[in-house]
This record gives structure tokens, sequence and C-alpha cells, in this order.
């Protein structure tokens, strides 16, 4: 261990004076979001100063993969290659970084781009300059608006010239940061394609990170891509036994390789932290289909309850403080009774209710039907 400190004190020491230079680093402006970059060919000075910051911290692992990342769109910057060749050598930059810092899913290499001409090399021109932009913009929110639009923008030129490994590259970089399974797979297939992923370390180090995230797996891509339209947010219809009425909108978002709903209450316009319906298992060829049913004290959600004989729906910090001291059942993640899409554009779910009697038969006899109709396309 005693080795291993000296040697990082040592390429520390090394790597400092390379960002001390003279009008290399100047101060970080705190009222700047997004970064320009100047100039073309250069990395700009403020993410030279954020890394400089990573690597004054100790930050190897972090400051590792945003060097690697700018060098994708920085390639001849020599301030970059010589801080990563230096970055590289110590033992701890191969951990994997922590958190997602923007950048830091990108990996160094040697871009693969054609010759263009005319307003062709205009646009691809134009999509480097939004795929840099991206990469040295420090707010994350910022960040995956960028790179929605660079992903929005590339995709039309890459119909028409399949074969730019540089932006394919990029590609599949935004697409690990975004956690896009579908783009990443496609991204991922192409460069496997190049004939360029054996001899390219920069393209082994992009699609080991799409690996390690399950973005190569076909049965995942495929049924993401199956289940894209129901993305979104939905209005929630339901009946049952005990009466009907509007429930409020829920959010369906990609989470990794499970889409999961949450329950907007529009009352309060307040969602719920957790889930309350899910497709999970997006890598199987079976795909279950869940809701949450709520216990006491859970975090706020609509509640279907049974109670001696009757009935009473409400969310359930409303419905707690008049039924306290009940145990509710089922409650947790329970299997849907139905998941049915219509053709007129809606979705219908059938679930389980709840009963304050545990081991009631009355959950299944008596389900809930709820009428999802989307609200909006994200």
């Amino acid at each position: 261990m005693k080795i291993l400190y000296i040697t990082i004190v040592l390429v520390f020491r090394s790597l400092y004076p390379l960002y001390a230079q003279t009008g290399v680093l100047p101060q970080l402006d705190t009222n700047s979001k997004v970064v320009q970059p100047l100039p073309s060919n250069q990395a700009p000075d403020d993410v030279l100063k954020k890394l400089s910051d990573l690597i004054h911290a100790g930050k190897y692992p972090e400051a590792q993969q945003l060097a690697a990342g700018l060098l994708i769109a920085y390639p001849n910057d020599q301030r970059l290659i010589k801080a990563k060749a230096l970055l590289d050598k110590l033992p701890v930059a191969t951990a994997a970084p922590a958190g997602n810092q923007p950048g830091t899913n990108m990996a160094p290499a040697q871009p693969g781009v054609a010759q263009y001409t005319g307003i062709d090399k205009v646009e691809h021109n134009s999509l480097i300059e939004l795929g840099r932009e991206a990469q040295a913009t420090t707010d994350l929110d910022q960040q995956k608006i960028l790179l929605h639009k660079f992903m929005d923008e590339s995709q039309p030129f890459l119909v028409k010239y399949p074969n730019d490994v540089l932006l394919w590259q990029l590609r599949a970089a935004a697409a690990l940061s975004l956690n896009d399974i579908p783009s990443g797979y496609d991204a991922g297939q192409k460069l496997l394609a190049s004939g360029m992923a054996d001899n390219d370390p920069g393209i082994q180090s992009l699609l080991s990170q799409l690996n390690l995230k399950g973005m190569l797996d076909k049965q995942a891509a495929d049924n993401i891509k199956r289940f894209t339209w129901l993305l979104g947010i939905w209005d929630v219809n339901f009946t049952w036994k005990h009466g009907n009425g509007y429930r409020g909108k829920e959010d369906f978002v990609l989470e990794g390789t499970s889409i999961e709903g949450y329950q907007i209450n529009t009352a309060t316009n307040t969602r719920s932290i957790e889930p309350d319906l899910r497709l999970v298992d997006l890598k199987s060829a079976e795909i279950s289909y869940e809701c949450y049913l709520p216990a006491p004290g859970t975090e706020d959600m609509y509640l279907y309850l049974h109670e001696l004989g009757g009935g009473v729906h409400g969310w359930e910090s409303e419905l707690s403080a008049v039924f306290k001291g009940y145990s509710w059942y089922p409650s947790g993640w329970q299997k849907v009774i139905s998941f049915t899409p219509d053709n007129a554009g809606q979705v219908v779910l059938i679930i389980p209710s709840q009963d304050y009697r545990q081991g009631s038969k009355v959950p299944t006899a008596q389900p809930v039907t709820l009428t999802l109709t989307k609200f909006n396309k994200k």
C-alpha cells in the first residue's frame, strides 16, 4: 500500500503542473451552466478546471473517466492526451466511477470519420459540436437535454451515412448517460460491425460499458422497443364494486430493464416517491406485470379497501387516519390480474383490491379495473 500511495502522489504532482500553466485554467464562472467550446480543437478551460479539481481532490477514477470522455470530442488536445496517459498509470484509475458525472461514460477513441462535402460536412460538424457541448456541460439537467437533442438530430444523418464510427461512438456514450438501452444496443452493434473493435481500445471501452449495463442484450432491447409507447403520462380512471371515478395520473419511465409507473395526485400536484406499477425483467421473453398495494404508513398512494361488508377508496394518507390500527391485505408487490392494451389507445389493468382481513378472498373476487388514457407523450 505504501508503494501504491507514493505512486499516486508522484503522478499527482506530475499532473497538477500540467493544468497550472499560465492562462490554461481561469477561475470557473459559477453563473454559467453551459460551457462554450473555445477553441474548436481544445477542450473548454472550465472543464479542464473541473478535471484539475478532481485530480487535486484525489478522485482519480472520476478524473480518468472525464478525461477519456473529452478525448472523443477533442482528440487532438495535447493537455488531455498527457493527462489521460498519466492517469492511466494509476491502478486506482481503473475503478468504476462514483456517480453519473458529466462525461463519465465516454471512452477514448480514434474516430473513424468519413470525408464529407457541402451541406453534409456542415451537418456532420454541427453534430460533433453538439456532442462536444453536451459533454462539456457541467449541469446534469442541461446535459440530459443536450444529449437527447444530439440523439434526435444524429439519427437521420446516420440513416444516410450508417458507417460513421465517430457518431456511433458518441451515440453509444450518450446512451450510457441516458440509460437508453435500445439506442445503446444499436450503437454497440454498429461498432462491433465496424471491424475496429478488436484493435481500438476506445471502442473496446465503450463496448465493455454497454455490456456491463446490459445494453448488448438483444432481448432487453427488443422488449423495451416493444413498450416504448407506454412511456409518458396517462390519465387513470377506476371502476370496482364499491364505486368508480378519476384517480389521477400515472407517469411511466424506464428504469434500467424495468418500466415503472409513478402515481400523480393531481389534487396536490405531487408524484409518488416509489412506483406502484411496473413491467419487470425486460431481459426475459416472459415479462412480469406487477402492482404495489400500500400498507398503513406507506408513502401516499391510492387505496381500494374492503371493510365491514362495504368499501372505501382514496389516498392512503387520508384513509390511514380514519382506519388507524387496521392492517391491509394483501400489501406490497403483487401480480396484476391482467394487462390489456386496446385498440382505442388505452390500457386496461385489473389489479387486486385490499381487505382488512388477512387471507380474505375478496381482493381477487372483487378486483379494481384501471383504465389508462394517454395524457401526453415524452
